[in-house]
């Protein structure tokens, strides 16, 4: 289980600019500003059981497929819940996610949102240009009137803590 980390800044000759991994959750994590020179410049996921609960995938660009995520078509169990997919870049398609079968893609998706099939931007505080990943830089906390606040699912929540230590639920939602 990876918890509360960041993943900003890296960079892979291939695949998985942020990270790839295979069998595993991935929760309350920002992964922003990595670059792939082929697909996933956020996070790679091959033939695997990945959970990836409340995390923010922002920024990153790949040089093909899956700037934010990529996964292949031959899944035992993936879910994507309350995350954010916002200003990856892919140079080939699937700038938000992709995968090889459009079935895979459509299906693990949980109350997310992903720009593209969400028309209001995040409101990060200070985002940064996926075209100049890698990179270090850019604030995802969002401000007061983001329509992210309050819009996961409580029921779907991994930890009581964000990131920052804060609580994960504020306002009662």
């Amino acid at each position: 289980t990876i918890d509360r980390c960041y993943f900003r800044g890296n960079r892979a000759h291939r695949d998985g600019g942020g990270l790839t991994i295979n069998f595993g959750i991935i929760s309350n994590s920002i992964i922003s500003g990595n670059y792939a020179g082929r697909h996933a410049g956020g996070v790679a996921s091959w033939w695997s059981d990945l959970q990836m609960i409340n995390c923010t995938i922002a920024g990153n660009f790949a040089t093909d497929k899956g700037g934010g995520l990529y996964f292949t078509d031959d899944h035992h169990d993936i879910s994507v819940v309350n995350t954010v997919l916002w200003n990856n870049i892919a140079g080939g398609s699937d700038d938000q996610a992709g995968c090889n079968s459009l079935y895979w893609c459509s299906n693990f998706f949980s109350n997310c949102y992903i720009e593209g099939l969400d028309s209001i931007p995040p409101q990060f505080l200070s985002p940064a240009s996926a075209s100049k990943a890698p990179f270090i830089g850019g604030d995802y906390h969002v401000l007061a009137l983001s329509p992210l606040i309050d819009a996961g699912d409580s029921v779907l929540v991994s930890g009581t803590e964000d990131i920052d230590g804060e609580n994960r639920i504020a306002g009662g939602s």
